[in-house]
């Protein structure tokens, strides 16, 4: 048996290589289905046909209950090698130019509630704006701003307190707190 999925199925398909499901998850759920119902007889095949899937959400994930036998092996595999990209990232698709800079809605892209640890342009790591800005020849710190005194335990009195920064800036001649929440 095999259910093929690709970028351009519907879930509700037939999941054949002229009707294919939509996404891995519905692959993976249909199998269930079948060996719930005691009617796994051979080998099942998911073909994943190229294209790049969004994993995203609660992710995707196989356990114990998605494994097949000696006699009936289940195996995930591409159409053609090489072709297929399984990604937990999101595809930003409102993007806007606001002078050198590029600017994402995150509301409008329907990621505003997940954070964004990594970002890519074209394949290429893209790296967080912050202060002060990124500095390559700075072969130690790379220009982070480190806040003064000794390392500590963030538990003890007086350290890691939530509402307290104090930073020291090279190129600033005085010391900057911020206190707020």
């Amino acid at each position: 048996m095999k259910i093929h999925v690709a970028t351009n199925g519907c879930d509700g398909f037939a999941g054949t290589s002229e009707s294919p499901v939509a996404g891995l998850k519905e692959a993976r759920n249909r199998i269930r289905r079948i060996k719930a119902a005691n009617r796994l007889s051979g080998p099942v095949e998911v073909v994943i046909h190229p294209g790049r899937y969004e994993i995203g959400g609660k992710g995707f994930t196989l356990t114990a209950r998605d494994s097949g036998t000696d006699a009936c092996p289940i195996t995930y595999r591409a159409a053609e090698p090489g072709t297929v990209t399984l990604t937990g990232a999101r595809k930003l698709d409102r993007i806007e130019r606001a002078g050198e800079f590029l600017r994402a809605d995150l509301a409008a892209n329907g990621t505003a509630d997940r954070p964004i640890d990594h970002l890519f342009c074209d394949g290429e790591w893209m790296r967080p704006a912050r202060y002060p800005n990124f500095d390559p020849e700075n072969p130690y710190y790379g220009g982070w701003l480190y806040v003064d005194g000794r390392p500590g335990n963030i538990y003890e009195n007086g350290l890691g307190a939530r509402d307290r920064f104090v930073c020291s800036d090279p190129r600033r001649s005085t010391c900057a707190t911020a206190t707020g929440r």
